[in-house]
């Protein structure tokens, strides 16, 4: 609800990124990624996707459902954002997901807002990742999870060992397997075999239940996943 705030390596506020005057499209954040090869941040926010650099706020997408809208998402409620190794951002929005260039022209729409889309049907899009190889996945609230490749999909669900089809987010490993927060603990996803680990409390995990969009890997390969227990 107070928007975005830049800290310096000491902790001290040293500017704040609001709707007025810095132009940012909600105070309510839901995710926050860094594009390092352009030096920018991507700010997904409930009323759209704000993109800054160390100026401030440079532009801001918003989707179809805002009355006053270029239409370029295909989703006013944007819940994630992650750049590739190629600079193609991936945004994931409550009917689909989009992904935009180096350039931040269009590069590929997915539509999920109703039940005829031709990928993914009726479901909102919680986040997506890329492995190495180039291999995509794509998490959703109510349809489990999709890994694309070459331009094809396979979905996968409980019927096919996912821990749940309600999922919250994805991230993918050195290793190229895919970790996946659930309803129900997390599920690891081997892209190339197929096999599927299930993790619970059972476990050791303090939580079998996770926030959307919580998950993200450090620059080490180290994963973190936020709880409703703490961070793991």
């Amino acid at each position: 609800g107070n928007g975005v705030f830049v800290l310096n390596r000491s902790g001290s506020t040293i500017r704040k990124l609001r709707t007025s005057p810095e132009g940012l499209s909600s105070n309510n954040i839901f995710n926050l990624s860094y594009d390092a090869m352009g030096k920018r941040m991507f700010i997904s926010t409930e009323s759209g996707l704000s993109i800054a650099t160390a100026d401030g706020v440079q532009a801001v997408f918003h989707g179809q459902e805002a009355t006053l809208s270029p239409g370029r998402l295909n989703g006013n409620y944007v819940i994630h954002t992650h750049t590739d190794s190629l600079g193609n951002t991936w945004v994931s929005s409550n009917t689909g997901l989009n992904v935009f260039g180096p350039d931040l022209k269009d590069v590929l729409s997915i539509h999920s807002g109703s039940d005829t889309c031709r990928f993914i049907r009726r479901t909102i899009i919680t986040g997506s990742a890329t492995g190495p190889g180039g291999m995509q996945w794509i998490s959703t609230l109510s349809g489990g999870v999709y890994q694309r490749e070459g331009g094809v999909f396979r979905n996968y669900r409980v019927a096919d060992g996912l821990s749940s089809d309600v999922v919250y987010g994805v991230i993918t490993d050195d290793q190229g397997r895919a970790w996946v927060t659930t309803s129900r603990g997390i599920s690891i996803i081997d892209g190339k075999t197929s096999q599927i680990i299930r993790l619970t409390e059972d476990d050791g995990l303090p939580a079998s239940d996770f926030p959307i969009a919580s998950i993200s890997k450090g620059y080490s390969g180290i994963i973190y996943i936020g709880s409703q227990q703490g961070l793991i």
